[in-house]
C-alpha cells in the first residue's frame, strides 16, 4: 500500500475562498457578548449588596438606633477593606522597587 491509496482530510478552505457557486464560505465570527474578567462577579456582587442596602434604607426614612449602627459597621468595613487592598498593593510596588533595585546594584557591582 502506498501513500496514494491513503485517504486524505478534508479542510475547510478559509473564510472568503470562492466556491462553485460564487459565494464565499462563511465566516466563523465569535457570538456577540462582553468577555467576561476575572473580577467582574466581585464587583457585581459589592454592587447588588450596596444596592439592597440602599433600597433597605430608603424605605425605612425613620432608622432605629441598630439599623444605624449596622449601617455606619458595614461602611467603616469596607473602608478597612479598602484601606487594606490598598496598601497591600502598596506593598507589591514598593517591594518591585526595592527588588529593582538591589538587582541594579548587584550588576553595577
Amino acid at each position: 500500500m502506498n501513500h496514494n491509496d491513503q485517504p486524505k482530510l478534508q479542510r475547510q478552505p478559509p473564510a472568503g475562498y470562492p466556491m462553485k457557486d460564487g459565494h464565499g464560505y462563511p465566516q466563523q465570527v465569535p457570538p456577540p457578548g462582553k468577555t467576561k474578567r476575572r473580577g467582574d462577579g466581585f464587583w457585581k456582587g459589592w454592587l447588588v449588596f450596596f444596592e439592597t442596602l440602599f433600597l433597605y434604607f430608603s424605605f425605612y426614612s425613620n432608622f432605629s438606633f441598630a439599623n444605624y449602627v449596622f449601617f455606619i459597621c458595614v461602611v467603616l468595613f469596607l473602608l478597612q477593606l479598602c484601606c487594606l487592598v490598598l496598601l497591600l498593593g502598596l506593598r507589591y510596588v514598593l517591594l518591585r522597587i526595592e527588588t529593582s533595585r538591589e538587582t541594579l546594584e548587584s550588576i553595577v557591582l
